[in-house]
C-alpha cells in the first residue's frame, strides 16, 4: 500500500486510490456524527446553488452546512456534529456544502479516487477499512482552513491513520494541545466569533469513538462501520 500526503482543494484534484478526505473542524466529524446518528445518506455539495438546487429535488431532505461558519440563509443546519446529535435524524438524507469539506470530496471523485471521510473520531476504523481493502494506493486528504490554508487538525488526522496504518506510536495529546492553541482552533474558545462553538472543538478533538467509516458512492456518502476493539 503506497501512501500520498495531500493537502488542501489543489490537493484533493490530484487524488488517486482511495482518498481519505479529512475536514477535522468541522465537515468530516459532522459527517461521521451524522451516519452514528442513523441518516441513511448525506449528498455533499461543491456549491450552495447546488445544494439549493438538490433541495428544490428533494424536499424531503435536510439543507445543511455553512459559510464563514455560519448556515446560510434558509438552511435547516449548520455544521456543527454537536446539533447532529441532538437532533432526530434517523434515516434523514442530508445535503451537506461547506467552504472546504465537501467541496474536497468532490474534487477528489471527479479525479477518479474511490472517497471516504475520515477524521479523528473514526481514525482507527479508517484504517482497518484499509488494511482489510489493501489498495495498491492511499491519498490522505488534508484539506485545511477553506481548502486553501493548511491546518494542524487535518495535518494531524491525516498524520494519526498513517501512523495507525504503518503500526507507529503516535502522540495524539501533544496534536491536540497543538491545535487548540493554533488560529483555527482558538477561533472556537473566541466569544467574539460565536459561530465557532467550544463544544464543537471538544466533540472533534476525539479519537476512535465511531466505527462509521462514510464512503462516497456515486453522488452520496452511505455508512459503513468497522468494529473498536
Amino acid at each position: 500500500m503506497r501512501i500520498h500526503r495531500l493537502s488542501l482543494l489543489e490537493g484533493a484534484r490530484r487524488a488517486r486510490g482511495v482518498a481519505v478526505a479529512i475536514d477535522v473542524l468541522r465537515a468530516s466529524s459532522h459527517i461521521v456524527t451524522l451516519f452514528d446518528q442513523g441518516v441513511r445518506a448525506v449528498v455533499p455539495a461543491a456549491t450552495l446553488t447546488r445544494a439549493r438546487e438538490l433541495k428544490q429535488e428533494h424536499p424531503g431532505w435536510i439543507l445543511a452546512g455553512e459559510r464563514h461558519g455560519l448556515p446560510p440563509e434558509g438552511f435547516e443546519m449548520g455544521n456543527s456534529p454537536v446539533e447532529a446529535v441532538r437532533r432526530d435524524l434517523e434515516g434523514r438524507t442530508v445535503i451537506l456544502t461547506t467552504s472546504a469539506g465537501s467541496r474536497g470530496m468532490v474534487a477528489a471523485a471527479e479525479a477518479g479516487a474511490r472517497v471516504l471521510v475520515g477524521c479523528f473520531l473514526n481514525a482507527r476504523s479508517v484504517a482497518e477499512y484499509l488494511r482489510r481493502l489493501a489498495p495498491a494506493e492511499v491519498s490522505l486528504l488534508a484539506l485545511g482552513a477553506d481548502g486553501t490554508r493548511p491546518a494542524p487538525e487535518d495535518e494531524g488526522a491525516a498524520a494519526y491513520i498513517e501512523a495507525l496504518l504503518e503500526g507507529r506510536p503516535f502522540d495524539l495529546e501533544a496534536v491536540f494541545a497543538t491545535i487548540r492553541s493554533h488560529p483555527e482552533g482558538r477561533k472556537f474558545l473566541d466569544p467574539d466569533q460565536p459561530n465557532y462553538r467550544a463544544e464543537d472543538l471538544e466533540a472533534c478533538l476525539r479519537a476512535d469513538r465511531v466505527a462509521q467509516v462514510p464512503q462516497l458512492r456515486g453522488d452520496r456518502l452511505e455508512a459503513g462501520s468497522e468494529e473498536i476493539g
